[in-house]
């Protein structure tokens, strides 16, 4: 999980995505932070080589287009 953490630390657009995931769910970010890193992680831990921002961000929106209404 530290590595997806260093991933995504300096991405603008995974705290704003954390943002709005939190507050569609009314669940505190720090929560929503939390279960989105351990959902990223397990699904790098499928990849067989190491990934690319792009891939990181391939799998935010996959998070993303999982919890839209």
């Amino acid at each position: 999980m530290a590595r997806v953490a260093r991933a995504v630390r300096a991405c603008p657009r995974f705290h704003a995505e954390v943002t709005r995931l939190a507050a569609a769910s009314r669940t505190p970010a720090t929560a929503t932070r939390e279960r989105l890193l351990t959902a990223m992680a397990a699904m790098a831990a499928l990849a067989s080589r190491p990934l690319t921002d792009l891939d990181w961000h391939r799998i935010l929106d996959t998070a993303i287009l999982l919890n839209r209404d």
